[in-house]
C-alpha cells in the first residue's frame, strides 16, 4: 500500500496550509478589529484567539508519534534504522556541498518571501492603495500559498525536485520584476 513514505511531498503540503489558512484570514480579522477599537483592541482579540483556538488545538490535535492516534509508524523502504543512523547522517549531511546548496537557495527563497510579505503593505499604501487593498493583497498571498502547498507538495511525489524548486525561485523573480514596475491593482494581485 502507498503510505506517507511514497506521498511525502503531498503531506508536507497539506500540513504547510495551516500558515496560508492563517494568512488568509488574519489580516481581515485584524482589520475589522482595528476599526472596532485601534490596535490595542486588535491585539487583545488576537491575543484571545491564541489562547481559545491555538492552544486547545495544539493540545488536543497534535501527537508526536503515529503510535499516540493508534496508528504504527511506516518503515523506511531503504531499510535503515533511523534511530543508529542519526548522528552520522547529521555530520554527513552539514560536511555536504548538497546540503548547503539546498539550503542557502531555500533560505534566499524564503527571504524573498518574507520580504515581499513584510513590505506588501507599504508598498500599496505608497503606490496610493487603501489599507483594505493592502489586507486583499496579502490575503491573496495567503490563499496563492495554500494552493502552491498542495501543487508543489503533490508535485514534490512524482517530479524533479530540482525542477520545481527552480519554478518556485522563478516565480517569486517574476513577481519581484512586476512589483518593480509599479503595476495597477490587478497585476499586484497576480503577482
Amino acid at each position: 500500500s502507498r503510505g506517507l513514505t511514497v506521498n511525502r511531498g503531498r503531506a508536507l503540503g497539506i500540513a504547510a496550509i495551516g500558515t496560508s489558512v492563517g494568512g488568509a484570514l488574519v489580516p481581515a480579522l485584524v482589520n475589522v478589529w482595528l476599526e472596532i477599537g485601534g490596535w490595542r483592541v486588535a491585539v487583545e482579540y488576537m491575543a484571545y484567539c491564541v489562547l481559545g483556538v491555538m492552544l486547545p488545538a495544539a493540545l488536543f490535535l497534535i501527537r508526536g508519534r503515529p503510535e499516540d492516534v493508534g496508528l504504527q509508524a511506516e518503515h523506511d523502504p531503504g531499510g535503515a534504522d533511523t534511530a543508529q543512523t542519526g548522528a552520522a547522517s547529521a555530520r554527513q549531511m552539514f560536511s555536504s556541498y548538497n546540503f548547503w546548496s539546498m539550503a542557502l537557495s531555500m533560505g534566499l527563497t524564503m527571504a524573498a518571501y518574507s520580504a515581499i510579505l513584510s513590505n506588501l503593505t507599504p508598498y500599496a499604501k505608497g503606490a496610493g492603495y487603501t489599507d483594505d487593498h493592502a489586507s486583499s493583497l496579502i490575503m491573496a498571498v495567503a490563499v496563492m500559498g495554500l494552493i502552491g502547498k498542495l501543487l508543489f507538495g503533490t508535485g514534490a511525489d512524482r517530479f524533479n525536485l530540482k525542477h520545481g524548486l527552480w519554478l518556485a525561485q522563478s516565480l517569486a523573480l517574476l513577481a519581484f520584476l512586476v512589483f518593480s514596475t509599479e503595476p495597477p491593482f490587478a497585476l499586484m494581485v497576480l503577482a
